[in-house]
């Protein structure tokens, strides 16, 4: 009884794996034709655009220093 468990359980692993193996994703391929355009001809660039990150040097934090800036000032002469 136990073997039959056994070779159930090997069976039913190998089958996941396999199934795996062959769900690979496409490679990406990229559009065809002309870039998309706005109606007075420039290029279109709407869509989602991820903001930078860009950490704020003035602070401590995990792992980070901070500029030790005092009285507030800003690094570079740079405006509030």
């Amino acid at each position: 009884m136990k073997n039959l468990r056994l070779i159930a359980a090997a069976l039913l692993v190998s089958s996941l794996g396999s199934s795996i193996a062959f769900a690979q994703p496409t490679p990406y391929k990229a559009p065809e034709g002309p870039a998309p355009k706005t109606p007075w001809g420039k290029p279109d660039f709407n869509g989602v655009w991820a903001r930078p990150y860009a950490p704020d040097v003035t602070r401590n934090g995990p792992g980070q220093v901070g500029a030790g800036l005092e009285d507030g000032a800003l690094p570079c002469g740079a405006l509030p």
